[in-house]
């Protein structure tokens, strides 16, 4: 679609706005210019003005499903993201049990994990990287494969 345009903030702004009580109005204005030509100056043409207001129905046919297409994108992203976050979050809780258990390597992958959270909530908590909402239960967490 290589006749799509973008808008500043200011340029959105600044325009006259259509929705549903405009949408009737245009169409009555197509009709009555469709039937009195003659109060056209030259420079309005009755076909530019059905042009415009075929195009906005069009996109707006197409707007309805690229917004649903939109949200979905931004659920699924949103959900990806939320469960690495939160499987990162018990990764980083399994590398400080097997770094306190002695397994080799696993004080420097702690560390590399912990700089997230430095200077973060109450002491207790900071120290694990876990808000009360992030922090998981102990039955969520197989421990048997860290030690």
């Amino acid at each position: 679609m290589p006749f799509l345009l973008g808008l500043t903030l200011e340029e959105r702004k600044k325009l006259a706005k259509i929705n549903r009580s405009n949408k009737l109005f245009v169409g009555d204005a197509i009709e009555v210019a469709r039937e009195n030509p003659e109060v056209l100056p030259y420079y309005l043409t009755v076909h530019e003005l059905e042009q415009d207001f075929t195009l906005f129905q069009q996109l707006s046919e197409l707007l309805f499903p690229l917004e649903q297409l939109y949200e979905r994108v931004r659920d699924t992203q949103m959900l990806a993201g939320s469960e690495a976050y939160q499987t990162s979050l018990v990764l980083y809780k399994l590398t400080r049990i097997a770094a306190e258990a002695g397994m080799p390597g696993m004080d420097t992958a702690h560390a590399k994990l912990k700089v997230r959270f430095e200077g973060q909530g109450p002491q207790g908590n900071a120290e694990e990287g876990f808000t009360n909402s992030e922090e998981p239960l102990s039955e969520d967490i197989d421990l048997s494969s860290a030690a």
